[in-house]
C-alpha cells in the first residue's frame, strides 16, 4: 500500500503530512506531553480561556485546509492534542481528503452527530467539518463533555 505524504508550511513552518491507513494517538500524546480535548474537558476545572483559544486554533486549521480545498473529515475531540507547551494540533489525518472529490472511508462509526451527507464511501465536503467544529463549539461553550463523539 503506498502513503501519501506531503511537505506544507503551516504559519512559515515547514511541515511533513502524512496520510496513513492507521494511527496510534497514545504514542503520539507520550511525545506530544499533553492530553487530548476529550481528556481536557473531562478535567475537574477546565479553563474557559484556555478551551476559547483551543477553539479558535481548531477553527484556524479547519479553515487553513479548506483555503487548500482538503477536508479534514474527522472532528472529534480525541483528534484534538492539547500540548502542554501550549500548542493545539489536530492529530488523525487518515479520513482527510479533497473537497468533493475524496470519499470517506467504507466504515463510519455510530453515534457521532454526522452532517448530513456523511456515510459510507460518500463524497467529502467542506461543510461536513463546518457541521462539526459549529457542534464542538456549541457543546463546549454549553458545558458538554461530548463523550462518544
Amino acid at each position: 500500500m503506498s502513503k501519501a505524504v506531503y511537505l506544507a508550511d503551516v504559519g512559515g513552518t515547514k511541515v511533513v503530512v502524512k496520510f496513513a491507513s492507521k494511527y496510534n494517538v497514545a504514542a503520539h500524546q507520550l511525545l506530544v506531553e499533553g492530553e487530548t480535548l476529550d481528556q481536557y474537558l473531562q478535567s475537574p476545572s477546565p479553563s474557559q480561556e484556555r478551551l476559547t483559544d483551543v477553539l479558535e486554533s481548531v477553527t484556524a486549521a479547519v479553515h487553513l485546509l479548506h483555503e487548500h480545498d482538503l477536508v479534514f473529515g474527522d472532528l472529534r475531540t480525541p483528534n484534538i492534542l492539547i500540548g502542554n507547551d501550549g500548542r493545539v494540533r489536530i492529530v488523525d489525518f487518515d479520513w482527510c481528503g479533497r473537497h468533493r472529490i475524496d470519499k470517506y472511508p467504507f466504515i463510519i462509526g455510530n453515534g457521532v452527530d454526522w452532517a448530513v451527507g456523511v456515510g459510507a464511501s460518500s463524497t467529502m465536503d467542506k461543510d461536513h467539518d463546518l457541521h462539526m467544529l459549529n457542534n464542538l463549539v456549541l457543546r463546549i461553550r454549553a458545558g458538554e463533555v461530548p463523550a462518544t463523539w
